[in-house]
């Protein structure tokens, strides 16, 4: 990790700015930024950045009016999201994170930006090639995020849902006990035990993937209160059969965090993400994230019939040649 004592060296930003590991308290300056940005992809949460720090550490900046959002994993430094704040500060803030980047990191890369919006992508063309400074940029798309209106997925209309409504009546019917509870931050142990259930019927080799995950969904829940999360239980008599945990983002959209289920109890899926979607008291637009490189998670999401995906683009911006 750079010196974050050490001014940053370049015209944009002159005055020396630090860079500090992203904790709890840095959740109102980062909504405020976000609901400046009005970006409503998954990644853009505060609770998906905080709480998926296993594997990597995350450090939050001032930049140029913007916050700054940088990952250091194996010692490169990246930014995991572009600059949030106002369109109008983006190249300032741009400008200055790329100095930066291009301080802390060596080889062909100077560094990456994940999880750019379209919008942010169209808008690098009024803002020129400055910010590059002198350097190459690549757009390379990623999966998109899946969103899905609040009072469908309640209401389950029509022939392309008899499925589910199948499935959560087959629930229901061999489960008469089966309720939907709201999630409390003391259900953190049960909540561990069902991923551990979960990822046991899964079967397959287990993977860091499924660690980062773990540490992800046990940091979600021991700050959950603090974070500002709710979420629905599936009780079968005194047993957590399932759970979906989310959030309400600073632009209005409910962000779909976590949803674990007992696979060993068919509906449970449905049924779950159904009550979830009840607690809310408008026709949100909720943001189920994306595939994660996941076909079936893909083939699941699309079942639901999306109605519009949240695309995103990767930004690598490659060192000019001397």
């Amino acid at each position: 990790m750079p010196d974050p004592s050490r001014p940053l060296d370049t015209t944009v930003q002159p005055v020396p700015w630090t860079i500090e590991p992203l904790a709890l308290d840095h959740k109102p300056a980062f909504d405020r930024a976000l609901a400046a940005a009005g970006v409503a992809l998954s990644d853009y949460s505060f609770a998906n950045n905080v709480c998926w720090q296993l594997t990597q550490r995350l450090f939050i900046a001032s930049v140029a009016g913007c916050v700054g959002l940088f990952g250091e994993r194996d010692g490169v430094l990246s930014m995991q999201l572009p600059p949030l704040g106002a369109p109008w500060q983006e190249a300032a803030a741009l400008e200055a994170c790329v100095a930066l980047l291009e301080r802390a990191n060596s080889g062909p890369v100077v560094g990456e930006l994940r999880f750019a919006a379209p919008e942010l992508v169209a808008r690098l063309r009024e803002h020129g090639e400055g910010w590059l400074r002198g350097h190459t940029l690549e757009v390379v798309p990623e999966s998109p995020d899946f969103f899905y209106r609040r009072n469908e997925m309640v209401e389950l209309r029509g022939a392309r849902y008899k499925s589910k409504r199948n499935d959560i009546n087959q629930l229901l019917r061999t489960y008469p006990s089966a309720r939907a509870e709201p999630l409390r931050q003391c259900d953190a142990e049960a909540v561990a035990l069902l991923a551990r259930l979960w990822l046991s019927q899964r079967g397959g080799d287990h993977d860091h993937a499924h660690d980062e995950e773990a540490f992800a969904l046990a940091a979600a829940m021991q700050h959950f209160d603090a974070l500002g999360l709710f979420g629905v239980r599936l009780m079968i008599g005194d047993t957590l059969a399932g759970i979906t945990l989310g959030e309400r983002l600073p632009t209005g959209v409910v962000n779909v965090l976590f949803e674990k289920t007992d696979l060993d109890v068919p509906g449970a899926s449905q049924f779950i993400f159904r009550e979830f979607c009840r607690l809310l008291d408008d026709d949100a637009l909720i943001n189920t994230g994306d595939g994660a490189g996941s076909p079936s998670l893909v083939r699941a999401k699309e079942s639901y019939r999306p109605v519009q995906l949240g695309q995103k683009f990767l930004l690598r911006i490659w060192r000019a040649t001397p």
